[in-house]
């Protein structure tokens, strides 16, 4: 493994397209400073839960966030919960470079983001309906290099990053059995981007899908406390138009993903 300088550390994933269609073309041409992050929480109420989230990437972005958790009593150890999430992102300067070419955040690009949630929980079930809208001011762009965006309707090997003008719905459920030390989570959602040929608010050529995900998790106990062995099954289906070409198709449609993971902590 090896350290990146925070510019250097975009682009060793798939750069995906420019706004006009030319292969992108970041790695190693950026310049930036660093990344500042600042989070504030506030709980005004037993019931309500604020936070405000504000990540300055030099010369690069500036991303702020907005959420509000608010949750009613639904009885002995259950409550009803909304969420509300708004996310501004502007690009600073000429977004790491002055060449349109090697820029990663194009300039003029401003984009406004609103993701919503409510279900319903308790010590041992959560049941939430999650949805997602990204306006048409430009494509929402975080490096995946960082990790994955904190969307309502994220769901396990799915990305929202890199589009605009985008629609997302999801139902996600879990469970869980602590005298069995298991955990279960199951999800689906419809992602609906624009055509990949608008290159402008779809930058890596994703058809609009559907999402499908099933995970289980057991812990060990005993001597092996500190093990966890995780199972995931995801199955990603084609909604919006490929064109017939399978650029538009492998690694990203009509596929089944299957991870079986061990983690122990020392």
């Amino acid at each position: 493994m090896q350290w990146f300088s925070v510019a250097g550390s975009m682009g060793r994933y798939p750069q995906g397209t420019n706004i006009d269609g030319t292969k992108g073309n970041y790695l190693n041409n950026l310049q930036s400073k660093g990344v500042g992050l600042l989070g504030i929480h506030w709980q005004p109420g037993v019931n309500l839960h604020l936070q405000l989230w504000e990540q300055y990437a030099d010369n690069l972005f500036n991303t702020a966030m907005l959420q509000a958790t608010y949750k009613v009593p639904a009885g002995a150890n259950a409550n009803w919960l909304a969420e509300l999430q708004y996310i501004r992102q502007d690009v600073l300067n000429r977004g790491g470079n002055a060449d349109p070419v090697k820029t990663y955040f194009n300039k003029g690009n401003k984009v406004n983001i609103i993701s919503s949630r409510a279900g319903w929980e308790n010590k041992k079930t959560r049941l939430l309906m999650n949805y997602t809208r990204i306006k048409a001011g430009g494509r929402f762009t975080m490096p995946r290099e960082w990790g994955t965006e904190p969307f309502f309707t994220f769901l396990n090997r799915e990305r929202s990053e890199g589009v605009g003008d985008f629609h997302a719905l999801s139902v996600t459920v879990k469970w869980e059995f602590p005298k069995q030390r298991l955990t279960m989570e199951a999800g689906y959602g419809s992602y609906y981007l624009p055509d990949v040929k608008e290159y402008a608010l779809n930058k890596y050529g994703v058809p609009s899908y559907e999402h499908s995900k099933i995970g289980v998790e057991y812990s060990f106990g005993g001597v092996f406390t500190n093990m966890k062995v995780s199972a995931l099954y995801v199955y990603k289906g084609k909604k919006g138009d490929d064109y017939n070409n399978l650029r538009y198709v492998i690694n990203k449609i009509d596929l089944s993903h299957f991870a079986l993971v061990v983690n122990y902590r020392f």
